[in-house]
């Protein structure tokens, strides 16, 4: 019936916390429904599983329903997590007598969305490494975010700045 109802007959003290379930006997699958009939009541109260085959009491604890049949439609599942992004090494160093420092990422970080599993793997998502060669001052770039398979971010592209300055402990060379 829908909604699907049983009703029990036994001891008053027996219906606090009361509840009727079925335990599905396998693995559930996304292939789609599984129809799966004759499955077993199962009553929990708060002393725990309830046996009424076991039990002598007055009155007769039973349930006018004692099988069930249940459908069961999945879908797979989808959630999401915040990771951070991170620069990779660049690809080559500044200009002679330049170095890097510091790196600024905007945004930080990115909502990811997917299968709950692949998320799991996922601690940080790596940027594509960017060419410094022969730079000299602070430089951007935007990259596109690089999601991994079957995964989707809130993000498509992000600002990477390099803030390049002179060495103090090297002399540029000059200027030609």
């Amino acid at each position: 019936p829908n909604p699907p109802v049983v009703h029990f007959t036994g001891p008053a003290s027996w219906e606090t916390n009361l509840t009727a379930s079925v335990t599905y006997p396998g693995q559930i699958t996304v292939t789609g429904p599984i129809d799966s009939p004759n499955q077993p009541v199962q009553l929990q109260n708060s002393s725990g599983l309830l046996d009424l085959t076991l039990s002598r009491t007055v009155p007769t604890a039973f349930l006018d329903v004692n099988s069930v049949s249940i459908r069961i439609e999945a879908s797979p599942g989808s959630t999401s997590s915040t990771v951070p992004l991170v620069d990779a090494p660049y690809l080559n160093s500044p200009a002679a007598g330049y170095h890097v420092v510091g790196i600024t990422i905007s945004p930080g970080t990115v909502i990811i969305t997917g299968d709950a599993a692949a998320l799991g793997k996922i601690q940080r998502i790596v940027l594509p490494a960017i060419d410094l060669s022969g730079k000299s001052s602070n430089y951007s770039a935007q990259v596109q975010i690089p999601y991994p398979a079957n995964v989707t971010g809130t993000v498509a592209t992000v600002a990477i700045v390099y803030q390049i300055a002179a060495n103090p402990a090297v002399s540029p060379p000059p200027s030609p």
